[in-house]
């Protein structure tokens, strides 16, 4: 088949775009569709999107797209991108902002599971010991009552230390307990407790509704930003690996490049989507992860030298700057709660669906 002389220039870009050829045939039947006015239906755009998912390219997703666009679908690819605050304005009016910002969600999964794991290690030996001795044949002891004693003691002091501090001071005979800043290992503030059981929540925990409604969100996100990989679970890794993609110099009518501050912030937003969306709907982070998007600064930091991307261009972003990374990261953050909080309805039909197993 034929086609007009603008489609012409056109696929000859196609070999640089599609990965292995799988998408020529269907780029060449879009363009030439596009140049002939022909509007392809819903199922085709469908199973043509879901080719081009199939390549897993960044580039071949990008021009999937843009000609989808052409054609009258994916209206909503990008249309977000106008509501975001840019981060690049005036420095003034950034501080101003960031001061009002919340915080990025602490993540402490590290230390929860393995105060979670030390816990159940514990008084799994504390309860265990003294069967098996008697099935051995031996005495038992008295010390894996003593350290399970200790654990549920620990227990009580460190949530009921206020509680215990006021019977010391009321009752004469009782000793008067020391300060609470002053105990050992943070004893008495509700730390220690708190770690085991968040971990403990961490391990049990199985909640698919909260996984995809997390799922929903990095995809909404990315897709309504204009972003040509909008993964389930994004990572640190595939987004650094799309900025660098990015910034080769083909096919830019397409593939804008996001080695920009614009670039690098949408990139963040989408990494902490989820983390945004598990937030307003929970107290704890499970399933998300807020470290991907300081994991994305810290990749394009290390990998920008030997990616040929100059030490000017990472100081004109201000990525080597610990403080104006962080702000960064903030800014990011606060931006996705507001999309996410902004389409929470669409956020959740999607979340229904993939739970539904669409």
């Amino acid at each position: 088949t034929g086609s007009a002389s603008g489609g012409d220039g056109e696929a000859l870009a196609l070999e640089s775009t599609s990965v292995w050829g799988v998408m020529d045939k269907p780029f060449n039947l879009m363009i030439e569709m596009n140049d002939r006015k022909v509007r392809a239906s819903g199922r085709s755009l469908s199973a043509f999107v879901d080719t081009a998912a199939s390549v897993q390219d960044a580039r071949t997703m990008a021009k999937c797209l843009s000609l989808s666009i052409k054609n009258g679908g994916a209206s909503r690819y990008g249309s977000s991108q106008s509501s975001l605050t840019s981060f690049s304005g005036s420095y003034a009016k950034r501080k101003k902002r960031l001061e009002k910002l919340p915080e990025i969600p602490l993540d402490n999964r590290a230390a929860e599971v393995s105060g979670a794991v030390s816990f159940l290690t514990l008084a799994s030996v504390c309860v265990a010991t003294n069967p098996i001795l008697t099935i051995l044949g031996n005495n038992e002891s008295p010390y894996p009552s003593l350290l399970l004693g200790g654990l549920i003691l620990l227990g009580i002091v460190d949530n009921a230390f206020d509680a215990l501090t006021f019977i010391s001071k009321s009752v004469d005979k009782v000793p008067t307990l020391p300060e609470k800043d002053k105990m050992p290992f943070g004893i008495g503030k509700g730390e220690i407790t708190g770690t085991v059981v968040a971990g403990l929540n961490r391990l049990i925990t199985v909640d698919t509704e909260r996984e995809c409604q997390s799922e929903a969100a990095a995809f909404f996100v990315a897709y309504s930003l204009g972003l040509s990989c909008f993964a389930f679970q994004p990572n640190a890794l595939e987004a650094a690996v799309m900025v660098f993609e990015s910034n080769k110099k083909q096919d830019e009518a397409v593939f804008d490049s996001f080695l920009s501050i614009d670039g690098v912030t949408k990139m963040c937003i989408w990494l902490l989507a989820p983390v945004a969306m598990e937030k307003i709907k929970h107290p704890q982070l499970l399933v998300s992860d807020p470290r991907e998007a300081s994991g994305l600064l810290r990749r394009l930091r290390e990998r920008a030298e030997s990616m040929g991307i100059s030490s000017d261009v990472m100081e004109s972003l201000g990525l080597n700057d610990e403080e104006e990374a962080a702000d960064l990261l903030k800014w990011a953050y606060a931006e996705a709660d507001i999309l996410v909080r902004t389409n929470m309805n669409i956020c959740e039909e999607l979340g229904e669906c993939l739970a539904g197993g669409a």
